[in-house]
């Protein structure tokens, strides 16, 4: 069951995927972690997913709240509570603290079925965060601001047309504060 109406592309994309491999980078307290793991578990047995799972957690500080996020996150996660949600799922997992750009490139697996990039929202994070997964076969990106006149530095939409990725936007909302936002599909390499 997907408890954001707005993350049904994500869990559609799981669907495609069919993953035995997931990684995500912004797990926070693993609400996307599990819905994309429990809709993994009807096409696969818990013995065959691994999921990868990437957040600051308590090494997030202010500063880099500043520089990461447009506006002040909902609270700092805990990665205590990824830890439990996830291991209820009974599947493989690995959960890597700090910066993204610092432990995608050291962690990441050599083969990823589905990557969702939804940590930090600046443009070279998102941008360190995509290279480090381009060989993943799905990537999904979330926090595609629409208006990059106002948000140029942050979100995902400059990274997909710098890139010239041939994306797919979905999920299209109307942030309250960010103005018109999606998530965008991509088949990746892998």
């Amino acid at each position: 069951m997907v408890g954001n109406a707005r993350y049904l592309p994500l869990i559609d994309t799981v669907d495609l995927a069919r993953p035995g491999v997931i990684l995500e980078v912004g797990t926070h307290n693993a609400h996307r972690s599990c819905e994309m793991i429990d809709r993994a578990l009807e096409f696969r047995p818990a013995s065959e997913i691994q999921y990868h799972g990437f957040d600051f957690w308590e090494h997030l500080t202010r500063d880099m709240m500043a520089e990461q996020f447009k506006l002040k996150p909902k609270g700092k996660a805990k990665h205590s509570t990824a830890l439990k949600r996830i291991r209820q799922r009974g599947v493989a997992f690995y959960l890597h603290g700090g910066d993204s750009r610092a432990t995608l490139p050291q962690h990441a697996p050599k083969h990823i079925d589905i990557a969702f990039i939804d940590g930090g929202h600046e443009v070279e994070t998102i941008r360190s965060d995509y290279r480090a997964l381009a060989h993943a076969r799905w990537i999904v990106f979330d926090d595609c601001y629409l208006q990059p006149h106002v948000y140029g530095d942050f979100g995902a939409l400059r990274i997909i047309q710098e890139e010239k990725l041939d994306a797919e936007f979905v999920g299209h909302f109307r942030h309250v504060d960010l103005g018109d936002t999606c998530m965008a599909i991509v088949r990746g390499g892998g």
